[in-house]
């Protein structure tokens, strides 16, 4: 079998950065429309506030995804361990800031943002670290 260099992985992180950046986009322009379509007038203020938190929020989470589906189909598992800890640091941070913010919803997406963005550089870091490993070991 023919060894060929290519950067798929590289093009679907990107592709996914970029339709992800566009749904963000996207849902920062539609939402406050929409919310005004489905919600009463009183609950606007508070639900138009969450949008750009949600859509920031799930871009790591997305290219994330694309990272560990990358690591654990190439049998990197180093990684596994990190996404626990940062799973368990994010069930023990979740419920001291809903207690010390109570009915601040915004702060459990900016939780949920900040994880994601640690989950996206734990990842990047492995795919990263792996990736030149790999060129090391071809000798280049």
């Amino acid at each position: 079998m023919k060894r060929e260099k290519n950067n798929l992985f590289g093009l679907v992180v990107l592709g996914t950065a970029v339709l992800g950046i566009c749904g963000m986009a996207g849902l920062w322009l539609t939402g406050p429309l929409l919310v005004k379509i489905l919600y009463k007038a009183s609950d606007l203020a508070g639900t138009m506030a969450l949008i750009p938190w949600y859509a920031g929020a799930m871009v790591p989470l997305a290219l994330a995804n694309v990272m560990v589906n990358d690591l654990l189909a190439r049998s990197r598992f180093g990684v596994v361990p990190w996404m626990v800890l940062l799973a368990v640091a994010y069930g023990f941070t979740l419920p001291w800031m809903l207690n010390h913010f109570p009915g601040r919803l915004e702060v459990v997406l900016q939780t949920l943002g900040a994880f994601n963005l640690l989950l996206f550089g734990v990842c990047a870091l492995f795919a990263w670290r792996g990736q030149t490993k790999t060129k090391m070991e071809d000798g280049k």
